[in-house]
């Protein structure tokens, strides 16, 4: 084996190669929230606008991306 051969590994299944593209619209939202609604209600009181951009900024989207691409099947009682 050559330095320069890539190493053997295996693929990831399709299900998490449809995932990366919304999970990286999930980050950049987040951002963007966080900069300018989370910047601007840090500006107006500093502990509540901390406690409204974890909530609102980085909790919420977040939550709702799970809920939304979390199948029923993995939240079901065996």
């Amino acid at each position: 084996m050559e330095l320069l051969d890539p190493p053997v590994g295996i693929a990831p299944p399709a299900s998490a190669q449809a995932r990366i593209l919304p999970a990286n619209l999930l980050f950049l939202i987040s951002l963007i929230l966080v900069l300018n609604l989370g910047g601007a209600a840090q500006m107006w009181q500093m502990w509540p606008g901390l406690i409204l951009t974890e909530i609102f900024c980085i909790l919420l989207p977040a939550w709702l991306f799970a809920r939304k691409t979390t199948s029923p099947a993995h939240g079901a009682a065996p």
